[in-house]
């Protein structure tokens, strides 16, 4: 059996629902490093034999079909990378998103199921982040400054997509950085002031 070194494999949590955001850039740039986004994105591009003489005429009536490349099918969105994208994003769901996704028969069809189901996010939600953000405290565990950073870009990154007008600003970021960083650690207090 020989190990492949050269590429460190990815380490990405199972889609559970409430990950929804960072599942689907994680993923989305997984697929893209793999060249497999263009069929997740655009769906599988069918030559024209598969399209039948009335799809290819139709394709010729309306200019498509004047280059010959346009009846041929895309490299990046045959059916074998729509069934490698599948794979990869039915591997990174857990039990409860697989079960909405496994008789969906595209990459493109499961992607955006997934989207409609996870990826709006209520007022409801949008305070709960608000709150979050504004009053942060860093984890007990594992509390590093690279980890409060993190954390507070990525709760004004999820407040931003749900509405761009509630993005905190970086000011008001800065300032409860430096906040939970004393928190974090005393000996930080004087070098914020």
């Amino acid at each position: 059996m020989e190990d492949d070194f050269s590429v460190e494999k990815p380490r990405i949590a199972r889609l559970t629902g409430p990950n929804y955001r960072p599942w689907s850039v994680q993923v989305r740039r997984l697929l893209i490093s793999q060249s497999l986004w263009n069929v997740v994105s655009l769906g599988v591009q069918q030559s024209a034999v598969e399209l039948g003489s009335t799809g290819a005429q139709e394709a010729k009536s309306s200019g498509e079909g004047s280059d010959s490349k346009a009846t041929e099918p895309s490299k990046d969105r045959t059916e074998v990378k729509d069934a490698k994208a599948s794979t990869i994003i039915m591997s990174l769901c857990a039990q409860g998103a697989l079960q909405h996704i496994l008789l969906l028969e595209t990459a493109k069809e499961q992607w955006e199921a997934l989207n409609t189901l996870y990826a709006p996010l209520g007022l409801q939600q949008l305070s709960a982040k608000i709150q979050a953000f504004t009053s942060y405290k860093p984890p007990e565990r594992n509390a590093t400054v690279a980890v409060v950073a993190t954390e507070l870009s990525t709760l004004q990154y999820e407040i931003g997509t749900i509405d761009p007008t509630e993005k905190p600003s970086e000011t008001l970021k800065i300032s409860i950085f430096f906040g939970a960083i004393r928190a974090l650690d005393e000996r930080f207090a004087p070098l914020i002031l």
